[in-house]
C-alpha cells in the first residue's frame, strides 16, 4: 500500500491491517524453520554419504575379514561331517561283527541240536532237517538283518545328515 492510502485508514483498520501483515510473517517464519530443517536432513545424509564413501575401502577389508570367517567355518563343518562319517563306518562295522558273531553262535547251536539228533541214530527227513536246522536259521538271519536295519536307520539320523 502506499503511504497515503495509509494515512486516509482509522486505527481499527490499520490495526487488522498490522495483524494481518503479523500472522503472514508468522506462516513465512514457520515455512522457513521447516526448510531449514530439511537443509539440516540433507546435510546430515549428504555426511553420512561422505562418509560411506571414505569407508569403501575398511568395509573392502572387512568383507575379506568375514570371508576368512567363513573359511573357517566351512573347514570345520567338512571336519565334523568327515569325524560323523568315520564313526558311522566304524560303528557299522561293529554291528556286522556282532551280526556276524551272533549269527555263527546261533548256526553253531542249531548244528549242535543236528548233531545230537543224528547220534541218537534216529533218521533225519528233509521235512525234520527243514524244520531243526534251516527254518530256526532263517529266522534268526531275518531278525538279525531287522535289528541291524534299525540300527542302521538310527545311525543315519545323526545331525547333519538325511536318511533316504
Amino acid at each position: 500500500m502506499a503511504a497515503n492510502e495509509l494515512k486516509k485508514l482509522n486505527r481499527r483498520e490499520l490495526l487488522e491491517l498490522l495483524i494481518g501483515e503479523m500472522r503472514e510473517n508468522d506462516r513465512r517464519e514457520a515455512e522457513i524453520a521447516r526448510l531449514n530443517g530439511k537443509i539440516e536432513e540433507l546435510k546430515a545424509e549428504l555426511e553420512n554419504v561422505h562418509i560411506n564413501i571414505e569407508n569403501s575401502g575398511s568395509l573392502a577389508e572387512a568383507s575379506l575379514k568375514l570371508d576368512g570367517v567363513f573359511t573357517a567355518a566351512d573347514e570345520a563343518v567338512k571336519r565334523y561331517t568327515a569325524e560323523i562319517k568315520n564313526r558311522y563306518v566304524e560303528a557299522m562295522v561293529r554291528l556286522s561283527r556282532d551280526y556276524i558273531s551272533l549269527l555263527n553262535d546261533k548256526t553253531a547251536c542249531s548244528f549242535t541240536r543236528l548233531t545230537e539228533k543224528l547220534k541218537s541214530g534216529v533218521p533225519l527227513s528233509q521235512d525234520e532237517f527243514e524244520r531243526l536246522v534251516l527254518m530256526p536259521l532263517r529266522q534268526e538271519y531275518k531278525n538279525g538283518c531287522s535289528a541291524l536295519a534299525e540300527e542302521a536307520k538310527e545311525l543315519l539320523n545323526m545331525p547333519g545328515e538325511k536318511t533316504e
